[in-house]
């Protein structure tokens, strides 16, 4: 490298092969050091094209997006898609392509975006319109694009080979979805070594982009070949990567911290807005309109400036390393500013690919498929656990009625939650140390209304008589002790069978001995376990679903529930607003004092258009 000096008596670093040979001096004239703040004159005219090439990119994407999400909607026929079915989809055949398409389309995307930019930034023109008008670069930045990414897919061969060794070391045989979602210690083994082969392929792609990152400007301003430009990046820049990454380092933090300072007092402003609007998904729907304009809104004047600042950084850059001045014209610019096609072509466009966009969504046949259990056979309108709760439940249309059978003294099975009958009925009677005929006594029904006076406890067979097949029963399992649990489960079995009920019985509780003596003498029944707090895996459980507090019911749970064909129920959800972020979650079934309101909520959501089903869903996760 040498030093040059130019007029100015300032000194600039340039490569010597470059000037010579790269940018003939006939033709070009050496630039000033440039800074920042020579394009506070172009700023105007660069926000403007950011806004009009937005708005294009938008048009053509809308469509494609759209596309990929019906074709969504019509494999899981649910708007509430989780990071299993979306890891199986991308580690499919079809799903590796489209990932390479959609990249290569964001690459071509961001490549035509930083080109134009640089024009405008550098003089070409006054407006968008311009820059289309007068520069023939753009099958040079294409090219330029498709170079690139062969040469990152070529770099990435190797990489490839060792995290497939890794995949045969640790991971042969195993169920890769599986793996991902439940991450056993094989996982980590794998995933650690195949991590650094990707961290490494990462920092040298990075050391690429940041080499070659003065390739745009070299292509614009000195009417170089791809090659040639590629090339010509490479030899300034090198022994100046530092100075590289100090500036792109700038930048980053910069729009970071502009970032933040926007975002976050937004994000806190939204989630306090939507917590205020209630249960009803139409009224969600509203909120969630505005908000998402907002935030929209917020993002997309973030990305305009962060994209004008990248581009103005590599513009100095290329200044500084030895670049030149940008012809002023290569063809006379128009100095009119023509506002109506700046605004009206591209919403045009957007218009019109919005609406092809919707009807693609809106087509769709979406049904989220949750089911509905009565807690304690539904205790908001009869008494807990009671033949009255059953048959109320039946009629609200509920899947499922949970109850909780105990042993009596003389070893009946008998529904009851407590230990004793004094929360039901002020009885002092405990259930362990008394028969069934002295637990028959007491009324279960008059303390919690007059309608139900009379009421008594039942017994596990007048359950199953009355439940006949109007409706499923999950029985809950209530050992008194631990040691119990055994008998309890055979004796449970053992009536279920003597109805004929197997197919429309549960059986799940709190002892894993339990359901699990009971999935031994009945393999073809599904059982699960309860849990309100979870200090492992819960999903590493051999159960057929698991019983969850609503707040464990995440949508990690779920993915690594389902990755081992384990149903999530979330328990006790009362209100309906809860629904919608449960579904969305990905949630099997959700245990309720009230399946009324519960199925009613459902229904709603079921009665929505895909496109508001996703609007909704975004209401969800605007208030994560």
């Amino acid at each position: 490298m040498t030093r040059v000096t130019v007029a100015t008596g300032k000194p600039r670093i340039a490569s010597n092969i470059a000037l010579e040979q790269a940018i003939p001096l006939g033709h070009m004239t050496p630039t000033k050091s440039l800074s920042l703040s020579r394009f506070r004159s172009r700023f105007g005219a660069a926000v403007s094209f950011t806004i009009a090439f937005s708005l294009l990119e938008a048009a053509v994407l809308a469509p494609l997006s759209a596309g990929g999400l019906r074709m969504a909607l019509d494999r899981w026929g649910s708007c509430s898609v989780g990071n299993f079915e979306i890891a199986t989809f991308l580690l499919s055949p079809i799903g590796l392509v489209a990932l390479l398409v959609v990249a290569t389309l964001a690459l071509t995307g961001l490549y035509l975006r930083m080109a134009g930019l640089m024009a405008v930034l550098g003089g070409y023109g006054s407006g968008w319109v311009e820059v289309w008008r007068t520069v023939p670069w753009f099958h040079k930045v294409v090219q330029l694009g498709i170079r690139q990414v062969a040469t990152y897919i070529l770099l990435a061969i190797p990489f490839t080979i060792g995290v497939g060794l890794a995949y045969l070391a640790f991971w042969s045989g195993e169920d890769l979805n599986r793996l991902v979602i439940t991450r056993p210690p094989t996982f980590w083994y794998g995933a650690a070594v195949a991590g650094a082969l990707v961290a490494v392929y990462v920092l040298l792609a990075l050391w690429l982009f940041l080499r070659e990152i003065l390739a745009i400007p070299i292509i614009l301003y000195e009417k170089a070949s791809p090659a040639t430009a590629l090339r010509t990046s490479a030899e300034r820049t090198r022994g100046h990567m530092l100075s590289v990454m100090g500036a792109m380092l700038w930048w980053a933090i910069l729009v970071a911290v502009v970032s933040a300072a926007i975002l976050i007092p937004l994000g806190l402003l939204t989630r306090a807005i939507l917590d205020q609007l209630g249960s009803s998904p139409r009224t969600a729907i509203v909120g969630v309109i505005i908000a998402l304009a907002v935030n929209s809104m917020a993002l997309f004047c973030l990305g305009v400036l962060a994209s004008v600042m990248f581009a103005a950084v590599v513009l100095d850059l290329h200044a500084r390393l030895g670049g030149t001045e940008p012809i002023k014209a290569i063809a006379a610019p128009s100095k009119r500013r023509s506002v109506s096609p700046f605004l009206l072509v591209p919403l045009a466009f957007l218009l019109i690919s919005g609406l092809i966009a919707y009807q693609l969504i809106a087509g769709a046949r979406v049904a989220d498929r949750v089911e509905v259990t009565a807690h304690r056979a539904g205790a908001k309108h009869a008494p807990e656990n009671s033949l009255s709760a059953l048959r109320r439940a039946i009629a609200d249309q509920a899947d499922w009625a949970e109850i909780d059978v105990r042993f009596t003294a003389d070893r009946k099975l008998i529904v009851i939650h407590d230990s004793d009958l004094i929360r039901v009925s002020g009885s002092p009677l405990k259930v362990a140390t008394s028969t069934l005929e002295e637990l028959r006594v007491p009324d279960i029904g008059t303390a919690f209304g007059t309608e139900f006076a009379g009421e008594h406890l039942a017994t596990l067979e007048e359950m199953l008589q009355a439940a006949g097949g109007q409706i499923g029963l999950l029985i809950e399992l209530k050992p008194n002790g631990k040691g119990e649990a055994l008998e309890l489960a055979e004796a449970v079995v053992n009536a279920i069978r003597q109805h004929g009920a197997v197919d429309r019985c549960r059986v799940c509780g709190q002892s894993y001995e339990g359901i699990r003596r009971a999935k031994e003498l009945e393999p073809s029944m599904a059982v699960g376990f309860i849990a309100g707090a979870a200090l492992g895996n819960l999903a590493n459980l051999d159960v057929d679903f698991l019983m969850v507090d609503a707040r464990l019911a995440t949508q990690d749970l779920c993915d690594r529930a389902a990755a081992r064909g384990i149903q999530i129920h979330a328990w006790t959800v009362n209100d309906p607003s809860q629904v919608g972020p449960l579904v969305d979650n990905g949630v099997d079934g959700i245990i309720t004092d009230d399946p009324a309101a519960i199925r009613q909520q459902i229904q709603e959501l079921n009665a929505l258009s895909p496109v508001e089903r996703l609007l909704l869903r975004g209401e969800h996760e605007l208030k994560r």
